[in-house]
């Protein structure tokens, strides 16, 4: 796959159009995650409230926010979030290989999903091991400035997911 020029799918060669994001737009999701972060609220609307910023301020279709247990297993917190008028917009999923890219590379990675556009993640790391994970789903191709901008938001919510990770641990001893 080329990034920077088109990706071959199975209805043919689809040239990259970004998604247009402004760097008004990525503060602004910033600001408001840090917000949210402060605000006392607690899992799982906090992470239902942060995957709600990103789409509204990245353009999304859909955003999800994960929590992964000490297996390196994704824990559905249900904050999955879909643009207004797009219900055909499945939140991102991830399957067994996916989430061994995650944990090896420690990076962001976009890839073109078998449903409509591109998925993108970004793990969550906090004391040096990965607690979550944001993904979102887009029409559009997203920007290394937008994986940058989701990278500052990972960072932003890795206390308060490994709060919630202990948390549950606690609970379960």
């Amino acid at each position: 796959m080329d990034r920077a020029h088109g990706i071959l799918t199975r209805n043919g060669w689809r040239p990259n159009r970004p998604l247009g994001n402004t760097e008004n737009d990525r503060l602004q999701l910033i600001i408001e995650v840090a917000s949210i972060a402060d605000s006392g609220a607690q899992p799982p609307q906090l992470f239902r409230d942060c995957a709600r910023s990103i789409v509204r301020h990245l353009h999304l279709a859909a955003a999800r926010v994960c929590l992964m247990d000490e297996a390196g297993q994704l824990v559905d917190l249900g904050a999955d979030v879909q643009a207004a008028g797009l219900a055909e917009a499945a939140p991102p999923s991830f399957d067994d290989e996916d989430l061994r890219r995650l944990r090896r590379d420690r990076a962001p990675r976009v890839w073109v999903d078998y449903g409509p556009g591109w998925v993108a993640s970004v793990p969550v790391v906090a004391s040096g091991r990965i607690v979550g994970v944001l993904a979102i789903r887009s029409e559009e191709l997203p920007s290394d400035l937008d994986l940058q901008a989701l990278t500052v938001v990972a960072n932003i919510v890795a206390p308060e997911m490994q709060r919630a990770r202990a948390g549950g641990r606690s609970a379960e001893e």
